[in-house]
């Protein structure tokens, strides 16, 4: 690599992917808040520019092993929920990778119910995704409609009752029946710190038109039906019937 020829912004960028290639150093963060500091343009955008770069690489990986990973290591996707907060475009693309991580170890193991830990990954690496996800799940409500197809084929506890039972009821101002934070086993060597809860309602009508047509979508979608496992359908027909028909928003939409 020649400096001279290179410019300042470049050359961090190419420190940023050198200083990430490795999931198992707990140095790391302090390279990144570093880079961090140098980066003078818009920092967030070089690192979501850095994420998509091992994003597309770890895809390909993804068709071998049949199990998702995270595409870098959960100590990067920590430190981006703290240094850049929950808003963030790029905590919301960590998000995106994490969940499709959860999700596939809970099909894996759905697929193989003798086992404690999915084929395909490490006890380290499944712990660090699972302590992960409870990290941005006790932080904010990251799910989105969209989600709702593919935490359907879903019976982990952990990625249905967040949602059924706590965010979306406290979006739609009904009783949660589902406690935060979620508590985290760390064996590893990541030493998650508490992060407070950060709830913003959001009670837009146009968030909770758009929350219930996907739910009542899924729900009488007969070919989608043909995907649901039993665990999500009791949860989805849970808040629905009992919880939804009985708030606010279903009072006043029922009435038009």
């Amino acid at each position: 690599m020649h400096i001279k020829q290179d410019t300042r912004e470049n050359f961090l960028e190419r420190c940023l992917i050198e200083s990430l290639k490795s999931k198992h150093d707990s140095n790391k963060p302090h390279v990144w808040s570093f880079l961090h500091t140098l980066i003078q343009n818009n920092p967030e955008t070089t690192f979501s520019r850095v994420f998509n770069y091992y994003f597309k690489k770890n895809e390909s990986l993804i068709m071998e092993s049949k199990i998702k990973k995270l595409t870098l290591s959960s100590n990067f996707y920590d430190w981006v929920l703290r240094k850049f907060g929950p808003e963030a475009q790029i905590t919301r693309l960590c998000f995106e990778d994490i969940l499709r991580a959860r999700i596939s170890i809970d099909k894996n193991l759905q697929q193989n119910v003798n086992v404690d830990i999915p084929t395909g990954i490490n006890q380290y690496e499944f712990q660090a995704i699972c302590n992960i996800f409870k990290v941005y799940c006790n932080t904010k409500n990251f799910y989105l409609p969209s989600h709702l197809d593919t935490i359907s084929q879903c019976t982990s506890q952990d990625i249905l009752a967040p949602l059924f039972k706590y965010y979306l009821p406290d979006l739609f101002n009904v009783e949660k029946t589902f406690e935060l934070p979620m508590q985290i086993i760390d064996d590893t060597d990541n030493h998650y710190k508490d992060i407070s809860i950060r709830f913003k309602r959001k009670r837009k009508k146009r968030i909770l038109k758009e929350w219930n047509q996907a739910l009542n979508n899924i729900l009488n979608n007969n070919d989608a039906q043909f995907r649901l496992t039993e665990t999500f359908r009791n949860y989805l027909q849970e808040f629905i019937y009992e919880k939804l028909q009985n708030s606010e928003f279903f009072s006043r939409n029922s009435q038009h």
